[in-house]
């Protein structure tokens, strides 16, 4: 099977093994950037208390399993205070990296966080 090179080394979307949150993978991520979220949000603005919504965040894990960048998806922000704690909590999380043939690879993903 012939291999393709990312040569700009621009994130992937696609990859064979995707990367993997540390502690304890998916349903986890999510538990802890809500959580971070309502925990850090409202002491900023007392109307976080009582926002809902959904937040879509765009991030890239580099292939050392921490996070380079992340924004809200345009568009798909719910609260200043809200947006601002989960760009926070996602740059703070540490990830098994991506990989292609065996080889780590920086990830480009998207994720929904629900706050009702």
């Amino acid at each position: 099977m012939e291999k393709s090179f990312n040569q700009n080394d621009e994130p992937y979307v696609y990859v064979q093994v995707a990367a993997e949150y540390i502690d304890g993978g998916e349903s986890k991520f999510i538990e802890y950037v809500t959580s971070y979220v309502k925990k850090n949000a409202a002491p900023q603005n007392d109307s976080a208390a009582t926002v809902t919504g959904v937040l879509f965040v765009q991030y890239v894990i580099e292939k050392d399993g921490s996070v380079s960048t992340a924004s809200i998806m345009p568009g798909e922000g719910i609260n200043p205070a809200y947006d601002q704690a989960a760009i926070e909590a996602v740059k703070k999380s540490k990830w098994k990296p991506a990989s292609n043939y065996g080889t780590p690879v920086r990830y480009k993903k998207i994720n929904r966080f629900k706050f009702y």
